[in-house]
């Protein structure tokens, strides 16, 4: 089985596409549940608002896929035309199919929106300081980076689960560990230049149901050559961990942590990081490189 096109199928875009790249600093497409009505019009209000990314412009996509229920597909249908940000594929929107999306967002990527500065994907659940990011981290690296790179909380030689919700049969991988470093795909930062050849691995290899192994995997293995870039575990601007990232904000304050991208554990933990970052934090002013804290 492959991830093949008639898998992977558009079946709703975005009505306005991707007509002005020129002006955006970096697309971002993310994974959300056809359900998460809530957790996308937080991501709109944060990150589609530019008066919160300003001076980054940026464009936000979501990926969904097909739903049973048809009260459901209506308020999908309705939500697109009111939003314009939706991309549905033609698979089911399950757990299980989350490798088919992960393809299809590729997919849109190369076909629709190729001419852009930067492709970074996010889970809906995700909270990322956008300022911060460009100013203390993309806007710094050097050009190596920026070139067949993938940047991400990567692990390497790690084992291959054989029980809870990431389990893998041995007759389906037999190794004891995947012999290929792969993302936590959580959030993931990808250079222009890698996505059509991601897209055109990912459909033609055998099919994985690990998003993450997969896409971030076995796929840029396959490429060969592809530069991974360590921004989570020791070097503390990408999290899984709520506690760390609240441990730091707490000992260092916004502008001393590390810090840029949490993935939260729910709604709660979101808006409490919108708030502390934008409705009750003083004015930022980003100049160049340098982030100033306009006190009030």
């Amino acid at each position: 089985r492959q991830a093949s096109d008639d898998l992977t199928r558009i079946s709703i875009g975005t009505v306005d596409e991707c007509s002005n790249t020129t002006d955006l600093d970096a697309l971002i497409i993310v994974h959300t549940s056809a359900d998460h009505f809530k957790r996308r019009d937080r991501f709109r209000r944060t990150y589609a608002n530019y008066n919160n990314t300003k001076p980054f412009r940026l464009k936000l996509v979501f990926l969904i896929g097909q739903v049973e229920n048809a009260d459901l597909g209506i308020k999908l249908e309705k939500e697109n035309m009111e939003h314009r940000d939706t991309v549905m594929g033609s698979f089911l929107d399950t757990y299980q199919n989350l490798t088919l999306k992960a393809v299809m967002g590729f997919r849109w990527v190369s076909s629709t929106c190729s001419d852009i500065k930067l492709l970074i994907k996010m889970d809906d659940d995700v909270f990322f300081d956008v300022r911060k990011f460009f100013t203390r981290y993309w806007n710094r690296i050097g050009g190596s980076l920026k070139s067949k790179a993938i940047h991400c909380q990567f692990w390497e030689h790690a084992k291959v689960g054989r029980t809870g919700k990431w389990k893998v049969e041995r007759g389906l991988f037999s190794n004891s560990s995947y012999p290929f470093p792969y993302c936590a795909g959580f959030f993931v930062i990808v250079t222009p230049d890698l996505v059509r050849s991601m897209y055109e691995v990912g459909k033609s290899i055998e099919f994985f149901w690990i998003d993450d192994v997969f896409l971030y995997g076995m796929v840029p293995a396959t490429i060969k050559n592809v530069h991974f870039a360590q921004v989570g575990r020791w070097k503390k601007m990408v999290t899984e961990s709520y506690r760390d990232w609240k441990n730091c904000m707490k000992r260092k304050g916004q502008a001393g942590c590390t810090y840029w991208a949490v993935l939260t554990n729910g709604e709660d933990e979101f808006d409490s990081e919108y708030d502390s970052f934008f409705a009750l934090r003083p004015a930022i002013e980003v100049a160049g490189n340098k982030t100033l804290v306009i006190s009030v």
